[in-house]
């Protein structure tokens, strides 16, 4: 978003930090709630599929995104969303693995699978704007599209696991 405030907003580098600034600070209650829901009320798989889809659903309000304002809004929101995300994964594969022996591996194949998008989304992204001419409506598109097949993926996870009906996962 840093890059998108100083190349399509026109903001200066300060206000363009301070997007950063505005959602790695957004991003710290994004650490606890979304957690605090998990542990007092509807487990961990219920509430990563809802902060998966709030995460997508602010990626596509970035693409409207026209002024400062309107992207500061957008940074905030997606930091406490992408937090969440990130502070729920261990225990959603906890809830997984009723072998605790096997929990590492479960784990690690995870964080190869996050390793593997980590190293590839910037390239993609990166080749998607230049395939815009500098625009970055189509890895804006990209971005929202992955998040949200990720939410779908999680929701078929937990259909899997318990189905419709509503209990604690």
């Amino acid at each position: 978003m840093v890059t998108f405030g100083e190349a399509v907003l026109h903001l200066n580098p300060t206000q363009s930090v301070n997007l950063l600034i505005a959602m790695n600070a957004s991003n710290l209650p994004g650490r606890f709630i979304p957690n605090l829901i998990s542990d007092a009320c509807i487990g961990p798989l219920n509430t990563i599929i809802p902060s998966t889809v709030f995460a997508g659903m602010m990626i596509f309000l970035w693409i409207g995104s026209a002024t400062h304002a309107s992207l500061l809004v957008v940074a905030c929101f997606y930091g406490f969303a992408a937090a969440g995300l990130q502070g729920l994964y261990i225990a959603t594969i906890y809830s997984f693995c009723p072998d605790p022996s096997k929990v590492g591996i479960r784990i690690a194949m995870i964080y190869l699978v996050i390793g593997v998008a980590c190293l590839t989304g910037a390239p993609i992204g990166g080749a998607l704007i230049r395939e815009n001419h500098g625009g970055y409506l189509y890895a804006q598109l990209f971005a929202g599209c992955t998040i949200l097949l990720g939410a779908i993926l999680l929701l078929a996870a937990r259909l899997a696991k318990s189905g419709w009906a509503p209990s604690r996962v």
